[in-house]
């Protein structure tokens, strides 16, 4: 994030910081541009006067992940089936004596349900204690989710789910080096992972047939990205959502598989016409 971030500075982008998206209008007068509105807070959080921001626009990139219908709905009248998994992480305090600077995954089959309950995953991964992050703290976590939501703001802030705490915790007890015998995890938390039915990303234009007012000008004029595990390709999906956006297509790459109408249009659960 944080070379994200400079890189950004460097080319000249205007960041906006707090500014929540609420819509995207059409702009009447103009059938080739839009209005991107929202309201700005402030560091301290939302205020009973929050600003309200306007901005025209030619192009628009929606990639806000687990938020995608927030901005969809109001806007488009329509919504992606997404599954939102609550993905728990927890830091460990390892042995600073004990060097492994890489970042690593495990693939292994799930262990057998028991008494009728579900297949416990196997699937762990894990970051090593960095220069910028706590120190001689390893994040290690389990590679699925038991709660699974539908909408971020009905995400468990406070309920984190036992099953992946416990089961990563007996994990790092066997396998981690320079870790307690009975490991208790220093800090805990959640990260929202967005899915849909495939597990592919969706990264497509709107349909122009999705889209108020469309017409010639604004076709192929807002791109969205979402789904997937698209953290790991953030620098390529930019590239990507360039050359949409601004080359009109990319020739480069085959993103035909992450289409949003694609699979008979499963990827939709409302549809509403906004004229």
């Amino acid at each position: 994030m944080r070379s994200l971030f400079e890189l950004c500075k460097e080319l000249g982008v205007d960041l906006v910081q707090y500014a929540a998206v609420q819509a995207i209008r059409p702009d009447q007068s103009d059938l080739s541009s839009w209005f991107v509105e929202g309201f700005q807070s402030t560091d301290k959080g939302d205020t009973l006067a929050p600003k309200h921001f306007s901005f025209k626009t030619f192009k628009v990139a929606i990639t806000c992940g687990a938020f995608v219908n927030h901005v969809l709905y109001p806007s488009f009248g329509f919504t992606l089936d997404v599954d939102i998994w609550e993905m728990v992480y927890q830091y460990y305090s390892i042995d600073p004596k004990v060097s492994f600077p890489k970042m690593w995954f495990q693939f292994a089959n799930d262990t057998p349900p028991v008494s009728g309950g579900k297949p416990i995953s196997n699937l762990f991964y894990g970051f090593p204690s960095v220069p910028w992050g706590p120190p001689n703290l390893a994040r290690i976590a389990v590679d699925t989710a038991t709660q699974v939501i539908k909408d971020p703001v009905d995400r468990s802030h406070s309920n984190i789910a036992e099953e992946d705490l416990e089961n990563t915790r007996q994990w790092v007890a066997k396998h981690i080096v320079g870790i307690s015998p009975d490991p208790v995890p220093v800090f805990v938390g959640e990260a929202l992972q967005t899915n849909v039915y495939d597990n592919m990303f969706v990264l497509d234009y709107i349909p122009e047939g999705l889209l108020p007012n469309a017409g010639a000008g604004r076709a192929r004029s807002i791109a969205v990205f979402t789904a997937g595990w698209g953290m790991k390709f953030v620098p390529l999906i930019g590239r990507i959502m360039k050359q949409l956006l601004v080359d009109g297509g990319t020739n480069e790459f085959d993103i035909s598989q992450f289409k949003m109408d694609r699979g008979g249009d499963r990827l939709f659960t409302c549809v509403l016409w906004i004229g």
